[in-house]
C-alpha cells in the first residue's frame, strides 16, 4: 500500500492494470479446471502481465543502452581510431544516431523482460529459459498453429490445445508473473513458490549443451553422471532434451551408453535411468537394448518403480512421436 500511495499516477495505473490482468488470468484458469476450455487464454493472460510490467522498465533500459553505446564510441573513436576531440564529438553524434536506430528503436520483448527480471533480481539461466518458452507459447496462442493430434494423453480436452504440456506451463507462468509483480512492489509474496520452482526445474538447455560440447560425459564415472557432478547434468536431463527434439537420438545414445551399460540398477538410481532405458529398450544395439530391458524389469520386480511410472513414461514418449522409438518391448511387458 505504501508503494501505491507514493507512486505517480502512471505507476498507479500500471499497478491496477497488473492486478486486473492477474484477476482475469485466475478467472480463466478457474473456469478451465474441469472444462479445459480457456487454458490457452489463461497462459496468454499471465504472459501479458510480464509484457505489461516490462514496459515500466523500458525507459531505463534505453538509457542504459545509450550509456553503453556512448562509452563504446568514446573508446572506439579515441583509443582505436585516434581521432581528435573535435572529430570525436562530430563522429560520435553521427554514429550514435545510427546505433540508436539499430539497437534501441525496436528492442525485442524478450530483452525487455530479461532486463526487468534483472532489475527485480529474478534473472538467471532458468528464468531466461522460462521466458523463451513463454514467448514461444504466446506466439502459438496469438498467431495460431496446426493443433490436430491423432493421439493425446488423458484427460481429454474438448479442443486441441495450442500449447503442449499446458498444465505445467500455466503454473510456471502464474508463479513467475506473480513473483514479478510482488518484487516490483517490494513484497515478499510468492518468493517461496518462485524459489521452489527454480529448484525443481530441470537444468537449462544451454548448460546441457555446454556439457555435451565439452564431452563431459567422457570424463566422469557412471555414478558421477547419475549424481550430476558436472553442471548438475544427469542422464534424465539428456533424456528430456532428446524427447524435446534438441538432442539427436544417436547423440543421446552415445552420451548415456556407458552409464547404462556400467550401472547396476538399485532403488536410488532406478527412476533416474527409467526414461532413458525405456527410450532405448528397442535399440538396434543388442547389448544396450538388453541392459535397458534388464534395468526396467529389475526395477519393476523389486518395486523401485511401479506400473504407473512405466505407463506414464510410455504414454509420454508415444505422444512425442519420436521416430526412433516404437515401444514394442515395453508394450509387451505392460499389456501381454
Amino acid at each position: 500500500m505504501v508503494f501505491i500511495n507514493t507512486s505517480s499516477q502512471s505507476s498507479k495505473r500500471l499497478i491496477y492494470s497488473l492486478f486486473d490482468r492477474w484477476r482475469k488470468a485466475l478467472c480463466l484458469e478457474t473456469e478451465s479446471e474441469e472444462t479445459f476450455l480457456y487454458e490457452d487464454e489463461a497462459l496468454l493472460a499471465y504472459y501479458h502481465i510480464l509484457e505489461l510490467l516490462s514496459s515500466e522498465y523500458d525507459s531505463q533500459l534505453k538509457k542504459d543502452t545509450e550509456t553503453l553505446i556512448n562509452d563504446f564510441l568514446d573508446g572506439l573513436l579515441g583509443d582505436i581510431f585516434h581521432l581528435t576531440k573535435n572529430n570525436i564529438e562530430q563522429e560520435k553524434s553521427n554514429k550514435m544516431k545510427l546505433l540508436k536506430e539499430i539497437l534501441i528503436s525496436e528492442i525485442p520483448i524478450k530483452i525487455k523482460i530479461y532486463y526487468m527480471l534483472e532489475k527485480l533480481r529474478m534473472l538467471n539461466s532458468k528464468s531466461k529459459e522460462i521466458v523463451e518458452k513463454l514467448i514461444k507459447d504466446r506466439n502459438a496462442v496469438a498467431h495460431g498453429r496446426e493443433v490436430y493430434q491423432d493421439n493425446i494423453i488423458f484427460p481429454l480436452p474438448p479442443f486441441f490445445p495450442l500449447v503442449k504440456d499446458l498444465y505445467d506451463e500455466i503454473l510456471i507462468a502464474k508463479i513467475i508473473s506473480a513473483r514479478a509483480i510482488a518484487s516490483h512492489l517490494g513484497l515478499s509474496n510468492w518468493k517461496k513458490e518462485w524459489t521452489n520452482l527454480l529448484k525443481n526445474l530441470g537444468v537449462p538447455y544451454e548448460v546441457v549443451d555446454d556439457f555435451i560440447q565439452n564431452k563431459c560425459y567422457l570424463n566422469i564415472s557412471s555414478e558421477e553422471f547419475i549424481n550430476g557432478k558436472i553442471y548438475k547434468v544427469k542422464p534424465s536431463n539428456i533424456f528430456y532434451y532428446t524427447v524435446a527434439g534438441k538432442i539427436k537420438f544417436n547423440k543421446f545414445q552415445e552420451i548415456v551408453y556407458q552409464t547404462i551399460i556400467n550401472t547396476e540398477v538399485n532403488k536410488k538410481n532406478a527412476l533416474e535411468l527409467l526414461g532413458s532405458s525405456i527410450l532405448l529398450s528397442d535399440s538396434q544395439n543388442s547389448g544396450l537394448c538388453g541392459k535397458c530391458r534388464q534395468i526396467i524389469k529389475t526395477s519393476y520386480e523389486k518395486q523401485w518403480i511401479d506400473l504407473l511410472d512405466l505407463r506414464d513414461t510410455l504414454k509420454y514418449l508415444e505422444n512425442k512421436k519420436i521416430k526412433e522409438f516404437n515401444g514394442t518391448w515395453i508394450r509387451q511387458l505392460l499389456y501381454s
